[in-house]
Parts: structure tokens; sequence; C-alpha cells
């Protein structure tokens, strides 16, 4: 520890050796001598990543000063070249211009069991357990859901996202598995077009079968439908839209085991700079993830 300070209070005079103001040498002599008193792994990215991520919670917002500091650290301490410059997190100066709230998950259920669409409830609530983006579950199709029996029963949903990436989310929740499985045994090919489990025609736009029309049709209903709950909740439409299901579960998953690299592979990111991030082929397993989530 005693080391470690010293490398600080040398990083401060190699600060002002560069000619930066007082006010940002300042602030990069906060952020790091409070990550040096927590005796993180200095050679660990990981450790400069877990203290971004836990000051960005607590803050609501990106801690742009926090990153550029330790930058700036690194670069003093292991080089230019250092490796852990690449994989240090990246975040964003600015702030979203509508604050997102976090809802509780008693109040997610509220919102979602006022949807009025038996199909919409269906589709937030698989988005609400498992962070799957909504386009993603509206392109589902037929055998895309079933139940896992292993280790314990579960609905494993086979999805396909970004990049057209196949990817497998789970859900535990009995009440939810009954509701989804129900619905699909009773809607499917009645009102959805085939092979699809959610996407039906419109008909104000005529009965066109073509993919990127019918999702941004079915996305607009679901969207209205859902401010039409959050309405009746008391919740400003403004600052909830479907993407904060996958954000309240990403907040969820985080504050519950504290490791970025499970909530990567947990939310399927590409790589560790998308808002909280991780890997996905780290070998954690995701399945068990999602049953332990709130317990």
């Amino acid at each position: 520890m005693i080391l470690e300070k010293i490398d600080v209070m040398m990083f401060k005079q190699h600060l002002e050796d560069k000619g930066l103001s007082s006010k940002t040498v300042g602030c990069y002599f906060q952020v790091v001598n409070d990550f040096t008193n927590k005796d993180p792994k200095m050679d660990d990215v990981q450790s400069y990543n877990d203290y971004l991520i836990e000051k960005s919670l607590k803050q609501g917002k990106r801690n742009y000063m926090a990153q550029y500091a330790f930058k700036a650290f690194i670069e003093y301490k292991f080089g230019k070249g250092s490796g852990l410059l690449k994989n240090l997190i990246k975040v964003r100066a600015k702030s979203r211009k509508t604050p997102r709230v976090y809802l509780t998950l008693k109040k997610r259920v509220e919102v979602i069991s006022g949807l009025e669409e038996i199909k919409h409830q269906v589709i937030a609530l698989i988005q609400m357990w498992t962070g799957a983006r909504v386009g993603d579950i509206l392109r589902c199709v037929e055998g895309c859901i079933s139940i896992d029996e292993s280790e314990g029963a579960a609905l494993k949903i086979d999805v396909v996202g970004k990049g057209d990436k196949p990817y497998t989310v789970f859900i535990h929740d009995e009440y939810s598995i009954k509701l989804i499985t129900r619905y699909i045994d009773s809607h499917f090919g009645k009102n959805s077009i085939m092979p699809y489990l959610f996407l039906e025609s419109s008909t104000y736009r005529g009965s066109t079968t073509k993919e990127s029309t019918l999702l941004l049709t079915n996305y607009n209903r679901y969207l209205d439908d859902l401010k039409h709950s959050l309405a009746n909740a008391n919740i400003p439409i403004e600052s909830f839209a479907t993407h904060d299901f996958r954000r309240n579960i990403a907040t969820d998953v985080y504050q519950k085991h504290k490791d970025v690299m499970i909530l990567k592979s947990f939310l399927h990111h590409k790589n560790v700079e998308t808002s909280l991030k991780y890997i996905s082929d780290s070998g954690i397993d995701i399945k068990q993830v999602s049953a332990d989530l709130y317990k």
C-alpha cells in the first residue's frame, strides 16, 4: 500500500509537470487516490473497470472523469502501449437528455399487467426476465421456445440478435412460463404470420409480409401499449421505453453478482464497452445466473 501511495503522489507531480490545470490534476489525483485505497490489483484491468462501473451506478451516469484519470495513470505507470488501455471500459462524456427510471421488480410486473394485449404482456415478460431486445423477441419463429428440463425446468428461448448472431436466454418464473406457453399454444398460426410467433400483419398498411415493415408496425403497437400502461402506473412515459427492461435487469444482475464478466455474458454483449460489459465465452452458466437472480 505504501508503494501505491508513493506512485499516486508521483503521478500527481507528473500531471503538474505536464502543465495540466490545477482542477484537472486535483480531480485525477482524487480518483486514483480513492482507487488505491481499495487495495486493487494495479496490473489488472478488471480492478479499474469494476471501479468505473461502481461509480457510474452510484451517480446514475457515466463517470468520464474517472476513465480519463485511469487512462492518464496507466500511461504514466505502464506506458502508452499497455494492454490495460485497450480493455479499459470507455464511457461517454454526455449523459442522456432524458434520465431513465429504474423500476423495482414489483413495479415492472405492475406495468406488464397493465398492458392491454396478452401478446404484449408475453413480450414484456421475456424482456423483463432475460434482457432480450424487443426486436430480437419479435423475430422469434416456430420452435425457438421450449422447456429445458436439465437441472430444473426452465423456459429456453433461442433468439437471433444483432448481426444475425444467435443466443439463448432462460426464464425460471413459473407464472411467466405458463403464460408464455399458453399464449403460444393458443395463438400461433392464428393471429401471427407464419413462421413468426409475435408478428402480425397490419390492418392499416395492408397484408405485407416484409419483415422490416412487420417489425416496425408491431414494435409501435407494443410501444403504444407500454406508454398507456406507464401512464396508468404514474410513470413518466418519456423516462421508460422498451429497452429499459434490458437496462433494469442489467442493474439487477450487476448489483447481485458485482461481476462485470457475468453481466456481459448475461446480456450477450460483443465486447466490454457496451453499457455494462463482460465476455460472452467466459464459461458462465447463463441459465444458472438467471435462475439465481431474484432468489
